[in-house]
């Protein structure tokens, strides 16, 4: 009886961390694109624009990105897909919210060396 419960709790652990027996395994996410999301108070935003940069100047609320590589408009979901990074790069994402005239928000992110991430979520 001890030896089955061995058994059965060692089958257990390996299914636990993907390996072996029937576990499932992750995967890695993608080096060469990441999904943003924008969200304001949680909820995802629509038609913003989101900058791909190689660094950024000042301090938020007034960044300015620069070496900018692309700029891209958020979906109905709040969210863009960048792809085509390499992997090693600095990159850096800025979105700029402005909900009037007088009140401008922004939110921004860089990493220093690029491996991958899945997704980011620029948040206000």
């Amino acid at each position: 009886m001890k030896q089955s419960l061995a058994a059965l709790c060692a089958v257990l652990a390996l299914s636990a961390c993907g390996g072996g027996v029937g576990g499932g395994s992750s995967t890695p996410p993608s080096v060469t694109s990441v999904l943003i999301i924008t969200t304001k108070g949680g909820t995802p935003v629509a038609n913003q624009s989101v900058v791909l940069s190689t660094g950024e100047s000042g301090t938020i609320p007034n960044e300015t990105p620069t070496g900018v590589i692309a700029t891209q408009t958020t979906g109905a979901s709040g969210q863009t897909t960048f792809t085509a990074l390499s992997p090693g790069m600095t990159y850096c994402w800025t979105w700029t919210y402005q909900a009037s005239p007088s009140q401008l928000q922004q939110q921004s992110t860089c990493t220093n060396g690029w491996g991958g991430v899945g997704s980011i979520t620029l948040a206000l």
